[in-house]
């Protein structure tokens, strides 16, 4: 089942901008509580979600060691959904690969 996004061409430079629902992060195509779920799922002991790619789902839990080590300090690596719910608070993705602010 797909998602209709409305977009919309800059007259001056030509980009597209998409209307994206509210609940993603920017550039990802995976609801935020989606990709909450999965991490809750492998850090609880549990296997990772069947309905998502497991490569896709690695990548996040990767991506979110790097941010919390980075942005919150290595003492934050044993509390990793916590260290999601404060990257959020911050402004910030906490499964990109992308260390902006």
């Amino acid at each position: 089942m797909g998602l209709y996004l409305k977009r919309y061409r800059c007259p001056v430079c030509g980009c597209v901008i998409r209307m994206k629902p509210s609940g993603y992060f920017p550039r990802f195509s995976v609801t935020v509580e989606k990709i909450k779920s999965s991490l809750t799922s492998k850090l609880e002991g549990w296997s990772w979600l069947k309905c998502l790619g497991v490569n896709r789902q690695r990548h996040w839990l990767r991506s979110l060691r790097r941010q919390v080590t980075v942005h919150l300090g290595i003492a934050w690596l044993n509390r990793l959904l916590d260290g999601f719910a404060a990257l959020i608070s911050k402004g910030m993705v906490p499964v990109s690969r992308s260390f902006k602010t």
